[in-house]
């Protein structure tokens, strides 16, 4: 990637937004901890492993979003 064509710079930047992005599918048995969740991501993984300890953290510290 040593082009410096502006097209690929512009694509380069949109992937880069990109691969941080992850869709929540929330599962049952990884709520229950019956499993673990394979998409860890902090705070919740993406099929929902963590959600109880977020909600947690969420009502011990108000200013938190």
């Amino acid at each position: 990637m040593i082009d410096d064509n502006q097209e690929l710079i512009k694509a380069r930047d949109i992937a880069k937004f990109f691969s941080n992005y992850g869709i929540y599918q929330l599962n049952t048995p990884t709520l229950r901890g019956i499993v673990p969740d394979p998409n860890q991501v902090t705070p919740i993984g993406l099929n929902g492993d963590r959600l109880a300890e977020s909600q947690v953290s969420k009502e011990n510290h108000p200013g938190f979003l």
